[in-house]
């Protein structure tokens, strides 16, 4: 008796072991977007969701500025990026549901009142990496890739360019390291654009996309996401794309399906000046 159970004992672990090693690997790259996001430690939100969708792979970080993030896909390296904008690179494959939204916002100086109608005869700076011109109709006649948040700020306090435009976890974490800023800009919400898992152009980025469709969509309408971003204290943003249909019921709408030409709108009808 006690050989038959030491038999089915070293049967499971050798069973649970092969287990383990057959898990397919999965190297997802991202920039790291702390405290609330993505953290050294795996535990922030995007990385949570990742894990849940593909809790059947064994789940590699590589942390990378957002950039070589993008590099390490297009290179073979990594089998996704984070935080992609819907068709951002001719390179990627994009999913239907997004996981998250960025907040786009315009800075300029105190002077400046109010959004110009247009950018079309403005010039303007953003992060490398971010194609924001794609998103603005007419796009900025002049505009500025920079390294950083800090350089396109510097820029725009030295009168260089008209407006900075940038997503509000770059422009918060520059105003919490000089809080002086505050006084000297002048910033404007602009936008939601949501942001995506972006897999490699290959057989293996479509099934990881069609598993990213399907899991995401159970994980929206049981409300785990929406308790998930509840629970680490961090606004949700795409509830901001919901809407009421015919019969007061709550449905996702084109946000969870956004393309870049949603977004080609005369900048916003209402922006929004933060406090």
């Amino acid at each position: 008796m006690y050989l038959k159970r030491s038999l089915l004992l070293i049967l499971v672990v050798y069973t649970n072991s092969v287990l383990a090693v057959a898990k397919d690997r999965l190297v997802v790259a991202t920039a790291l977007w702390e405290p609330n996001y993505t953290t050294e430690e795996g535990n922030g939100i995007y990385q949570q969701i990742v894990n849940k969708v593909y809790e059947d792979f064994a789940i590699h970080y590589e942390y990378a500025s957002y950039t070589r993030s993008k590099a390490l896909v297009k290179e073979g390296k990594a089998d996704l990026w984070l935080a992609a904008y819907a068709e951002e690179e001719d390179y990627a494959l994009y999913p239907t549901l997004p996981f998250d939204g960025d907040m786009i916002s315009l800075v300029g100086l105190p002077s400046q009142t109010s959004v110009p109608e247009d950018l079309g005869t403005l010039s303007v700076a953003w992060v490398t990496g971010y194609q924001l011109q794609r998103y603005f109709d007419p796009p900025p006649r002049h505009y500025y890739e920079v390294e950083s948040t800090d350089a396109a700020l510097r820029m725009l306090l030295a009168k260089r360019i008209d407006y900075v435009i940038d997503e509000s976890w770059n422009l918060e974490h520059q105003l919490a390291e000089d809080p002086s800023l505050q006084k000297r800009l002048r910033i404007w919400e602009l936008a939601i654009l949501p942001v995506y898992p972006a897999f490699q152009k290959n057989a293996s980025g479509e099934s990881l996309r069609e598993l990213w469709d399907q899991r995401m969509r159970l994980l929206f309408e049981s409300g785990w996401l929406q308790q998930l971003y509840q629970q680490m204290d961090v606004e949700y943003r795409l509830t901001s794309c919901l809407s009421e249909d015919a019969k007061g019921e709550k449905t996702a709408i084109t946000c969870l399906r956004i393309k870049p030409d949603a977004f080609k709108t005369p900048l916003l009808t209402k922006p929004q000046e933060r406090q």
